[in-house]
Formats: structure tokens, C-alpha cells, sequence
């Protein structure tokens, strides 16, 4: 029985090395079932009538689960259009946090994301003011706010309350669905305040992988991407276990681990996946990954300055 792949990668079979390492650099995302099932109940949530006391939404998850590219994906799904009268409309608006989220910054973060002509300087009212009717104007129908871990760990006690209270107002004037997202510190942010936390619903939590029929599927829909001459079963017990634990199941990482393994299979000439090519593959855990650059950014502002 031939092995499945995609059109691309049955395309690329024939293509020169070169071609088929530069379409491997290229990162592909896997719509996975928890993928799949995140999109329709925001869909759901986008799809529902403006009311007061509109449901929220919440998506939980380590860093490097493929959280943002979600976003990201659905914020491209429903991009700005003009209306028949000839005007612009956005019925999705993408925003992350930057570390210190205060209201203010988070205002003028939608004015930068809105391209809204007004001063950045400008007085925290007549941002507020200003954000708000553009965003009715522009007939908004969701809010995706980004890291919002970082209402937990950046603000003071005072500001996180400031920044939950506004999130309220977001809900509650634009009579539209807010989601959040970010690590399980969100909800410790959220859960401060309850009335807000009980409007978050659906949660949605999004585990790392581990071995399983679902995780091994993932593995079989990543090898039907691959351009290589041999089947390398990634679904099977022994491969699948080794790439979890490379990778700590984490989506992003299991991606960028068979891309990588899979351009070693290309330039070796073994045209396979095999546990001796993941053994002595070049790779570093990402603890061991977000620990370098930890360490990086340490010795960076440590730097004595010049002069």
C-alpha cells in the first residue's frame, strides 16, 4: 500500500535536494484535532449575535504549543474588507502584551494595530474614547488579546486590577467576545477577579503531547508534508516515543525537530527518518534552548557600556 502524502510533497519528490531542504525550511503548520476544535469554538464565539454580557474565551498553554500561530491563523481568516458603501471594516483585531501591560500601553498598542491617527501621548481618556468608536466603526466582532500571563507577572496590584476592569469595559460597551491567551499564569490573572473569570468560558487547554493514538497521528500528518523517497513511520511506538521526548511534546518543537531531522535525511542520502539520524542529530531540548537564551540576554545586559 503506498504511504500518503500531500500534492506538495508527492510534487517535490523529483525536485533537487536543494529544493526539497528549502521547502523543509519553511515552517508548516499541522491542523491537529485540538487545533481544529480551538478554531470552530472561536468561530462559534465570532459568529454570535452582539449582546451585553457576551461570552469570553481563554486558551491556555505552555510556550511553544503553537498558541499564537492559531491566533494569527484566525485573525488572517477574517481580514479587513470594505463594505458595499466602501467602508473599512476589520471583524477581527489581533493585539499581544508586552511585558508591563498597563492600560495605557495596551491603548496605544490598538491605536499602532488600527493605524488611528491620533497622538500616542495623547490623555488615557481621549485614547480610550478614540479606540473604542473606531473599533465600532470598523463593525469588530472579536478582541485576541496575546500573553496574557503578562497581566500576572508584569503589573502591580492596582494596575492588574485597572487592566481586568478594562477588559470588562471592552466586553461590556462593544457587546463583543474578548479571548485571551497565554501560559497557566493567565488564570491566575483572571481568577482575581471572579466575575470576570466565570465570563472566560469556554477554557481551553492546550496540553503538551504525549504518547498517544491522537499524538501519533500528528506525527503520521507531519510525514505526509515531508518531501523524502522513504517511508520513516513516524507513528510508530519507537520513533513517535523518541520524537516526544526530544521534542517535550511541544508542537512547535516536534515541527522544527522532523524538518531538521528530515534535511539531515536528504543530505546523508538515507531519504528516512530513522532513530539513529534523530540520536545523532544535532539538537538541543528546548529547556535547554530557552536556557541559552536566558543566559544570552543575561550576559547582554550584564555588558558594561562603552565609553
Amino acid at each position: 500500500m503506498d504511504r500518503y502524502l500531500t500534492e506538495r510533497a508527492k510534487c517535490l519528490l523529483n525536485a533537487t535536494d536543494n529544493q526539497r531542504i528549502e521547502e523543509l525550511e519553511n515552517e508548516s503548520i499541522i491542523e491537529h484535532p485540538l487545533y481544529v476544535e480551538t478554531t470552530n469554538r472561536m468561530q462559534k464565539l465570532f459568529l454570535k449575535s452582539p449582546k451585553r454580557g457576551m461570552d469570553c474565551m481563554m486558551i491556555v498553554g505552555p510556550t511553544g504549543m503553537g498558541k499564537t500561530q492559531l491566533l494569527v491563523d484566525f485573525e488572517e481568516s477574517h481580514p479587513p474588507f470594505r463594505d458595499e458603501e466602501g467602508e473599512l471594516q476589520r471583524p477581527v483585531v489581533y493585539v499581544t502584551l508586552n511585558s508591563g501591560p498597563s492600560a495605557k500601553r495596551f491603548f496605544t498598542r490598538l491605536v499602532t494595530t488600527l493605524k488611528i491617527p491620533i497622538s500616542l501621548t495623547s490623555m488615557m481618556p481621549a485614547l480610550e474614547a478614540t479606540v473604542l468608536n473606531t473599533l465600532k466603526a470598523y463593525k469588530t466582532r472579536m478582541i485576541i488579546i496575546d500573553e496574557i500571563q503578562n497581566v500576572e507577572n508584569a503589573l502591580t496590584k492596582n494596575q492588574k486590577v485597572e487592566f481586568l476592569n478594562l477588559l470588562r469595559d471592552l466586553n461590556e460597551s462593544l457587546q463583543i467576545p474578548v479571548v485571551v491567551c497565554g501560559i497557566e499564569d493567565s488564570l491566575m490573572a483572571l481568577n482575581s477577579d471572579g466575575q470576570l473569570g466565570r465570563r472566560f468560558h469556554p477554557l481551553v487547554t492546550i496540553p503538551k503531547w504525549e504518547f498517544s493514538d491522537i499524538a501519533r497521528n500528528l506525527l503520521a500528518d507531519f510525514e505526509a508534508t515531508l518531501p523524502l523517497r522513504k517511508p520513516s513511520n513516524l507513528h510508530e511506538t519507537m520513533l513517535a516515543t523518541q520524537i516526544l521526548e526530544m521534542s517535550e511534546g511541544l508542537t512547535g518543537y516536534i515541527g522544527k525537530l522532523i524538518r531538521q531531522a528530515a534535511i539531515k535525511a536528504i543530505q546523508t542520502e538515507t531519504e528516512a527518518i530513522t532513530a539513529d539520524l534523530l540520536t545523532n542529530l544535532e539538537w538541543k531540548q528546548p529547556r535547554t534552548q530557552f536556557s541559552d537564551a536566558a543566559n544570552e540576554f543575561y550576559k547582554l545586559i550584564k555588558k558594561p557600556r562603552s565609553g
